[in-house]
């Protein structure tokens, strides 16, 4: 008698190998590269959110540099003031 080695349940990407691609049946590689899909899925909406956050971060402090140079320019805020909130 042979001892069987358990299969371990695929649950992550990083789980499939070559060596296991090649053993699955077609049904079993229908729900690895739906498993897969949704990883690229989700991977992608993670990477539109920060493009996202970043595009305003970035329109945000171009606001508040032009809001700095207003002021300095009204002779509202000191210069020494203006590049202490700068930094």
């Amino acid at each position: 008698m042979t001892p069987t080695t358990p299969n371990k349940k695929i649950r992550y990407p990083g789980d499939i190998t070559d060596d296991i691609l090649e053993e699955m049946t077609p049904r079993r590689l229908k729900k690895y590269v739906r498993l897969l899909k949704e990883a690229c899925r989700k991977k992608d909406h993670i990477i539109k959110r920060l493009h996202t956050e970043k595009t305003r971060q970035k329109k945000k402090i171009k606001t508040l540099q032009e809001l700095l140079s207003d002021l300095n320019k009204k002779n509202l805020l000191s210069s020494n003031t203006c590049n202490l909130i700068e930094v």
